[in-house]
């Protein structure tokens, strides 16, 4: 299971106290994070590890801090109403901006 953003460092994003939501969040953390790989196609391998581990690199920092973007909107937005003009398999603009680099489409 890929997580590349921890608890604590979404909390502290969100400025969330307490444990109320610790639940939600790590749902919101690992499907974050698999939107976030899979809109990366062709670099995951800059970005974890063969174990799912997050790398230390520029690539997966980039990936990090667009995890904690989506992760906030999610949090916030439950309901999606901000993110309803999108289409499916699209990304907020402000998430994209910071890993559409990293984006290696495969045509077929």
């Amino acid at each position: 299971m890929i997580e590349l953003v921890t608890l604590d460092e979404v909390k502290d994003h969100c400025r969330i106290d307490g444990d109320y939501s610790d639940n939600d969040l790590k749902g919101k953390i690992r499907g974050a994070s698999v939107a976030i790989i899979r809109f990366c196609q062709g670099s995951r391998d800059k970005i974890v590890d063969a174990n799912n581990q997050p790398l230390d690199s520029e690539e997966c920092m980039l990936a990090k801090e667009a995890t904690l973007r989506l992760v906030t909107k999610l949090y916030n937005d439950p309901d999606g109403t901000t993110t309803q003009n999108l289409k499916q398999g699209e990304l907020p603009f402000d998430v994209t901006m910071l890993i559409w680099d990293l984006r290696l489409p495969t045509i077929i």
